[in-house]
């Protein structure tokens, strides 16, 4: 007969058992690889052996795994092809032998100042050309014949030199792009004050990417009579063919042929490169390829479309995107994690620019908690390697919270798709559709995915996955997709009331058929007070919720704004408005209010000036979202390759009429009628639809409504999702490996009960035990870890 004592000692068994298998693994995750880079960047040649030895020295101490070295095509052969000169690297090889560090060569070919002279004269050089302007850039084409034959000359004399010492640590492959990302040129003016044709748009008229072009049309169009039927065009020659800049009459087809084909060549230079240096390097050898931004046509980066090529190599991948602000580096950065998760590949984090001292710990979380296997620091952002000296409060930071670079698998049952499709047909460039998500990640942990991986089958471990606007589709990711809500996923879709799938180079590419969704009532409400007066200062990193458009780190009060800077805030509908600009504006331009020009700003020096405006309520159109755009010139500048258009330091909003003053929008309540939200919902095998409609949300509200509807409110027999945290505090949670990893972004320190229910799923594959995680004062920038029990799912 069973007691109730024997029940206790069952149970504290059990738990004992949990946790022993949960803490057995903590011998089996690997370190994640630290690299500082481009130590070397400035330094070719190395004069000064010794000051580099305590460099390494004082990196190694700090727990720097590895230095990467920038290694331009000029350092191997500065005179004439095949005079291979290793009189640096051979220090550097040298440098790390004696000191215990390791290296990573950052190999490239096309950028301006990788190229040598004596290419440059030999007649075979191609640069890109622009189409927008039909102007050359001083980077290479990657349609340049003959290329590959000097990367394949080079890039093995290299392995074979250094593959078998074990201070090479890695390759890392500078395909193209401004800084040898896998990217076209996308707007820098160069290195050392050298100025040379650039800018985001298209780089595609040299004479061997027209030919590339129209030979791919003929390989898959065969005639000029099956393209013109697609494309509803008239050439009579596939050869009479150029790529054209989008445009609204472009039928949608071609846009969509065109945009493809752009970022597959893309994809296809860098196979290239994985090609070649797989003849030579030895299996094991690590390999990366760098890469930056968002997933954009413009810049010719397919995230996901790469991610694939590398799982087919064996190639690691590094984003150059992260700033200092964890939200903002998570929308930036969570596409291309995924894929490489999903595709099962190794993925590292690297920053586009300066990183702040609280952007230490920032990043740490961020790598963590999207399980990179590598994390990369610039010179001067841990400590200063070139003076050989720490930076006491930066160098603290980083010893604080090293030890948590570990290499463990995260746990993620929710996605947002990105429908890179439906936006390629509203002629969107880049990722401008995820920006709904800006805010979401405060409250539960997602991933996003794409067609490409819906296509691919690579959905199966997400419960729950979220879809915005969208009426168009890759036709196998549709297929895709329905499979996976059949099969017990939870699809919330915003309404539909068209729907098309496109085949590419079928008869009919574009074909309608069913809507996902169908119109819904409104299941959603917010009591809401609203402001009166909301200063937003752009440089705070709580501000970030409330930008749109391209933004850039923060830099203290300020912040700079490019070309399609904005800000979606929430606004008294019956209210007339007054807007006062503070900081920076350079060159000038329009002020926007939901698509209304209300003025201009003249651009000047310095950062203290002050434009005020008037924003009518007739301009809200009765909605409580005031969406402001920013339409500036940009700051030529050649040492800077952002668009540098606005530097606010400022942003007042206020009622014209004196209304009590409430600084900030405040949420009281959301209000769902559960049996509204009952008819939004279409079964379908073991799984579901479930109609978002489309309301005016600001990003925060939206999250707000998914959070509430996964935790609380969903009408169906699915299992719940874990959603340690649930609240837009500034406080983030990721489920990991053998733990709950928590990090504080905010201002204040946080005291909080974490409550993980009992068989929540934490992935397709793993539920969660249930237990209470206790936070106790954990101080701002601060992450702490807690033991996850969990157990596998059937």
């Amino acid at each position: 007969m069973i007691n109730k004592y024997m029940i206790v000692a069952l149970t504290v068994i059990l738990c004992i058992s949990f946790m022993s298998a949960s803490y057995s693994r903590d011998n089996e995750y690997k370190p994640m690889v630290v690299l500082a880079g481009s130590v070397t960047n400035t330094m070719w040649p190395i004069t000064d052996v010794p000051m580099m030895e305590r460099s390494a020295l004082l990196a190694r101490d700090l727990g720097v795994d590895v230095f990467q070295t920038y290694t331009p095509w000029i350092t191997f052969e500065p005179n004439a092809p095949g005079e291979l000169d290793w009189t640096e690297t051979d220090k550097l090889d040298a440098i790390c032998r004696k000191t215990g560090l390791k290296w990573q060569a950052f190999i490239m070919f096309n950028p301006f100042y990788a190229t040598p002279k004596w290419y440059r004269n030999s007649g075979e050089d191609v640069p890109h050309r622009c189409v927008e302007h039909n102007k050359d850039c001083d980077i290479r084409s990657i349609w340049t014949p003959g290329l590959e034959k000097h990367i394949e000359r080079v890039l093995s004399a290299m392995i074979n030199r250094y593959q078998n010492r074990p201070e090479l640590e890695s390759i890392m492959f500078g395909v193209s792009g401004d800084f040898g990302e896998s990217l076209y040129p996308a707007g820098a003016a160069g290195w050392w004050s050298e100025k040379y044709h650039n800018h985001g748009g298209f780089w595609c008229a040299e004479e061997p990417a027209v030919k590339s072009f129209c030979n791919w049309l003929q390989k898959n169009y065969k005639t000029a009579a099956a393209l013109n039927r697609s494309w509803g065009t008239s050439y009579t020659d596939i050869n009479d063919v150029r790529f054209e800049l989008p445009n609204e009459d472009m039928s949608d087809v071609r846009w969509l042929d065109q945009a493809e084909w752009y970022r597959g060549e893309m994809t296809n230079w860098c196979e290239t490169w994985f090609k070649i240096a797989r003849k030579y390097a030895r299996p094991d050898l690590p390999l990366y390829l760098c890469t930056g931004g968002g997933d954009s046509v413009l810049v010719g980066f397919d995230i996901t479309g790469q991610a694939r090529l590398c799982a087919k190599y064996g190639v690691y991948l590094r984003l150059t995107s992260e700033g200092s602000f964890y939200p903002v580096n998570f929308m930036g950065t969570r596409q291309l994690t995924t894929a490489a998760k999903l595709y099962g590949i190794h993925s590292g984090l690297e920053p586009a620019n300066e990183v702040t001292e609280r952007g230490i710990s920032a990043r740490i979380f961020g790598a963590a908690a999207a399980g990179c296997n590598h994390i990369h620091y610039y010179e001067g952002q841990l400590a200063s390697f070139r003076t050989v000296e720490q930076i006491p409060s930066r160098t603290k930071e980083w010893l604080r919270e090293k030890d948590h670079l570990l290499q463990k698998d995260p746990y993620v049952n929710v996605a947002a798709f990105y429908p890179r499709i439906d936006a390629l047909c509203k002629r969107q460039m880049d990722t401008v559709s995820i920006n709904r998500y800006n805010g979401l990640r405060d409250y539960i942990d997602f991933d996003i995915v794409d067609d490409n991986l819906a296509k691919d089958g690579k959905l199966d471990r997400y419960r729950y996955i979220l879809l915005g606007p969208c009426e168009t589709m890759d036709r196998k990711a549709h297929s895709q997709l329905l499979r996976w809500v059949r099969e017990g996923g939870i699809l919330i879709a915003s309404e539909q009331e068209s729907f098309r799938v496109w085949s590419q180079f079928s008869a009919v590419p574009l074909r309608n058929v069913r809507p996902l969704t169908s119109k819904a009532e409104n299941w959603a409400k917010f009591v809401v007070d609203m402001p009166s007066k909301l200063i937003i200062s752009p440089g705070q990193p709580s501000s970030a919720y409330d930008l749109t458009g391209s933004w850039s780190h923060s830099e203290g009060k300020f912040r700079w704004g490019g070309k399609d800077a904005g800000m979606l805030i929430t606004v008294d509908p019956t209210k007339d408005y007054k807007f006062t600009y503070k900081g920076g504006v350079p060159k000038g331009g329009s002020v926007f209010v939901n698509g209304e020009e209300i003025g201009t700003m003249e651009g000047g020096e310095g950062n203290e000036h002050t434009w005020n405006f008037d924003i009518p309520k007739s301009l809200l159109k009765k909605g409580t979202n005031m969406q402001i755009d920013f339409r500036m010139k940009p700051l030529d500048s050649a040492s800077d390759p952002r668009d540098l258009c606005i530097y606010p330091e400022e942003l007042t909003f206020e009622t014209a009429d004196g209304s009590p003053n409430i600084e900030f929008p405040v949420v009281k309540a959301i209000e769902i009628d559960r049996e509204k939200l009952s008819s939004s919902i279409r079964v379908m095998g073991r799984g579901c639809i479930i109609t978002m409609p489309e309301i005016e949300l600001t990003h925060n509200q939206y999250a707000m409504v998914i959070n509430s509807v996964l935790k609380e409110m969903l009408p169906v027999n699915a299992p719940a999702i874990s959603i340690p945290d649930g609240r837009a505090d500034g406080l983030f949670a990721a489920c990991r490996g053998d733990e709950v990893l928590v990090y504080n972004s905010g201002e204040e320190t946080i005291t909080t009960d974490l409550i993980i229910s009992k068989n929540s799923e934490l992935d397709r594959y793993h539920s969660a035990v249930g237990q209470k995680i206790e936070v106790k004062e954990l101080a701002p920038d601060h992450i702490e870890s807690y033991k996850l029990l969990i157990a596998e799912s059937k």
